[in-house]
């Protein structure tokens, strides 16, 4: 298995080629050669953007293994504390899960036109802090604890 990283990029691929290039530029000069690309915004998820992507992946020689598609994607509340986190991240909270549901099919569409095979989301997240059944009952959604 190769180490790879995270490359996050939410901009746009026109107004932001450069940083996306610098990117991949600063993954290979460390020696890494592969990574998960993540991409929350929904707004990008377009055919031409997949395709500079994918050129730029090839031109440095660079394996994305997976596609991120985000914590929120694009939409609703996103908090990243061992508390708020597990409720409101992914297709958590059924308040957003449709839309978010939505947003993931667009996300694997636009890994497909990547070359990308595997997407990723919160489903659940763990909580480190006791949560007692009330309180699960209460926020109205799966966790799994751990003491």
């Amino acid at each position: 298995m190769q180490l790879g990283a995270f490359l996050v990029h939410n901009a746009d691929m026109d107004r932001d080629a450069a940083g996306l290039e610098e990117k991949f530029q600063d993954l290979v000069s460390i020696g890494l050669y592969t990574c998960q690309f993540h991409g929350t915004d929904g707004k990008y998820y377009t055919e031409e953007n997949a395709r500079k992507i994918r050129e730029l992946a090839d031109k440095y020689g660079v394996t994305i293994t997976a596609f991120w598609c985000g914590a929120a994607l694009g939409e609703g509340p996103c908090f990243w504390d061992d508390y708020n986190a597990p409720f409101v991240v992914g297709i958590v909270p059924p308040e957003y899960r449709q839309k978010r549901i939505e947003n993931l099919i667009k996300g694997a569409h636009f890994a497909k036109a990547m070359g990308v095979t595997d997407v990723i989301t919160h489903v659940f997240r763990v909580c480190k802090q006791r949560i007692g059944a009330q309180q699960i009952s209460e926020r109205g959604c799966p966790v799994f604890r751990s003491y």
